[in-house]
Order: structure tokens, then sequence, then C-alpha cells
């Protein structure tokens, strides 16, 4: 009798330990996704320091801050590494103080590895654009005059969708929008916020920063003589939330003026120092996230968002008044409302996602109804004006008229 391959089934285990330990699945969830048998599951993960239903344990694991402010951790592992991951740790934030390790004889799964770490450096540093030329403001369009308007939205950086944004340079650097419009959320800054971040998502503040000048760079590039406009969302502002709760007598702080200048210095911690705006021409509505937001017509105005629910855009128009177009929701959609006596038509129109939609959400929405892709309006000369949504859809940005933009390399 032919003996049955265990490859198969074996996989669907080891794919359904990795579904549970990267926190997206329980383990009935996992086991339905891969068709493991859920018993031979949950033995797997009891050795590696899970429960029953699939969440990790303090046992066989411990985590203890020293004195001197380092930390330590320890669980059954190969490599120091693994002992960081199974606490949720990036090891690259990290730096290694101290291993001991006790040795688990022919199995080097079972050895008990301890490491004593420090994080690196969180200081806020400045992105590097030296290599770059800077880019002067550009001014915005006149009176009267009919373009079009460009809007990204939500990158999420340092986890923005690199093929999505590549369509979009593209559809920049062929349709040359007057108006670039980013509604915020430039930066994801998980480490810092108040909400514990997934595992996945625990960036260091200086790489947030980087990638968003490196966004910001990329879409001035692509589009040069166009007025770059950045609305901040917020999880842009979590930054200045952060230093007004844990340091808040810099918040405002200024370098000192010396006698010989005549303009104020302006506040170290500010958009326009650790995302590089100034340098990039890129224009900031320097308000908090909430009531920040920008005239594109005069019927329409734009902001981040900052309602969340299926009624959103239409309680946006209740609420706001006149026609606007955001961001927030990652979803792209259009919603009319029509009044009578007289007759009022107004539109707010949620633009999608530059971030990357996977089905853990940015470790905060699981299985989330996000689109990814951007979105266009055409302000005619009396001010009327139309949006549309772009989807990112098979790998092409979509545009209507026929244009399809690809985000291959």
């Amino acid at each position: 009798m032919p003996t049955k391959s265990s490859t198969p089934r074996d996989g669907a285990i080891e794919r359904a330990l990795e579904l549970v330990e990267s926190g997206r699945y329980s383990i009935r969830g996992a086991c339905r996704q891969t068709g493991a048998a859920r018993t031979t599951v949950g033995e797997h993960l009891q050795k590696r320091g899970f429960n029953a239903s699939g969440r990790q344990t303090t046992e066989g694991r411990e985590y203890r801050v020293e004195g001197d402010g380092s930390t330590t951790v320890s669980a059954l592992g190969k490599t120091p590494n693994d002992v960081l991951r199974a606490h949720g740790m990036n090891p690259d934030d990290y730096e290694e103080l101290s291993v001991r390790i006790t040795d688990g004889g022919p199995n080097p799964e079972q050895s008990w590895v301890r490491v004593n770490v420090r994080r690196k450096s969180e200081a806020f540093r400045i992105p590097d654009l030296s290599e770059f030329e800077p880019r002067p403001y550009v001014p915005g369009p006149r009176p009267g005059e009919s373009y079009r308007v460009a809007f990204l939205a939500d990158p999420h950086n340092p986890f923005i969708d690199e093929p999505c944004f590549r369509a979009c340079l593209a559809f920049l650097r062929d349709q040359q929008p007057r108006q670039v419009i980013h509604l915020g959320d430039a930066g994801n800054h998980g480490h810092i916020s108040k909400h514990r971040p997934h595992k996945r998502y625990r960036e260091l503040t200086r790489t947030t920063c980087e990638a968003v000048a490196r966004y910001f760079y990329d879409s001035t590039r692509a589009a040069p003589d166009a007025q770059h406009i950045f609305i901040p969302g917020n999880h842009d502002d979590r930054i200045h939330y952060y230093v007004e709760d844990h340091a808040d007598e810099l918040t405002g702080f200024r370098p000192p003026q010396l006698p010989n200048e005549d303009e104020e210095q302006e506040e170290l911690i500010h958009f326009n120092k650790f995302y590089r705006l100034e340098t990039l021409g890129v224009e900031l509505i320097d308000q908090d996230w909430k009531l920040a937001k920008f005239p594109v017509a005069r019927e329409l105005s734009a902001r981040h968002g900052l309602l969340t629910g299926n009624n959103a855009e239409r309680k946006g128009l209740e609420t706001f008044g006149k026609s606007q177009v955001h961001g927030h929701l990652h979803r792209g959609e259009v919603v009319y409302r029509t009044k009578h006596d007289p007759l009022d038509i107004r539109v707010s129109a949620s633009i999608p996602a530059l971030c990357r939609v996977e089905e853990d959400g940015l470790g905060y929405k699981p299985d989330p109804d996000w689109t990814p892709g951007m979105g266009m309006a055409d302000i005619f000369p009396d001010g009327k004006f139309v949006i549309s949504i772009l989807p990112f859809i098979n790998n092409e940005l979509l545009v209507p008229g026929g244009a399809r933009y690809s985000g291959e390399e």
C-alpha cells in the first residue's frame, strides 16, 4: 500500500502557526484558512508559549525593565532576535548589551536565551536631503483659471504601497496637475501612539520621517510645476501629541535669535523640520489635524477627515456644510446630497489610500474594506468642479477617459 506524503500536512501546520504567531488569526481562523488540524496546531503553539486560545502568554518567557533603563527579555529560541520577536519587539530597534544562552542540547529551539537590550535613540533626526536640489514654492491657480487637482491620501509611511505609489507618480508625470493636495497621514508613527502598535508596525520615528521626506520628494519631482499642499492627519500629529504628553517644555521651542537676524527662528518640533516641507516646496496647512483644511474651489474644501463609519461622507456634508474631499477612511467613495427649495446639490468624496491594503489593516483594522488609489478633480473657471476616484486594481491605476498607469518598476 503506498505511503501518503506528509509534506502537504506539515506545510499546512507551519502556515497555520505563522498566521497565529503573526497575531492576525486565532487558532480556529488559521486552521480554517490552511486546513490544518486544530489539535495539532494547538499542541505546537503551547510549546511556543501560546495558550489554548492562540494568545501569547508569559509562561516560558520573561520581560524585565532594569534600573539603567535597559530591558531584559528571555524565552526559548535559537537566537536573541527570536526572543525579541517573541515579545513583539523589532530587533532593528534595539542594541544588544549582553546575551546569555542555556544550551538546549540536541534541539537548539529548546535553548533558553536571555538578552539585555536598550532601545536605539528615538530622537528626531532631520532627514538628509543634501543630495537633492531645493524646490521653491509654486503659487496657486489664478482666479478664473481651469485646472486639475490630484489628491494623494494616507500613505502611512514607511508602510506605503510601493506599486500603487509608482502608478500615482506616473499619473503625475503624465498629467501634470496644477495642484497636488496631500490629505494627511503621511507618516504612520505607530510606535509613539497612545495605542499599542502591532509588532509588525513598530517603526522608529526617524525611519518614518525619512520615508515621508522621500515620499514628498518623489511627489514634487513628478509634478514640479504644481502647487503642493500638505494637510496633516491624526497619525502625523502623533508627534506633537507625544511631545505634549512626555516633554511639554519642548512644545513651541525655538532656537535663540541672533542680534543680526530679523526673522524669528521656526519651532524645532514642527512638520517643516522633520518632514523637510520647506526644502521640498510643500506648503503646510499649519493647524491641528481636526481643524486643518484647504479651499480647493469656492464651494469645495479639502481636509484629512474626522468622521468614521459607513455614513461618514453623508454626515460630513451635514457637519461641514460645503462640498468636501477627504482621506482618513482609506476607501474611495463619492456621495451626492440634494436638497430642494432652493435646489442645493453638494458632494462628499473619500479618497483611496496609498498605504498597503493588507488583511491586518496596519495592525488595527482586521479585514479592512479599503481602496488603494488616489483621486482627482477638474475645476472650471466659474468654480464648479467634478471629482473622480482613481482606483488601483490589478496593479493598474485606472483613470476616467481610459488612461492606465502600471505599478511595475
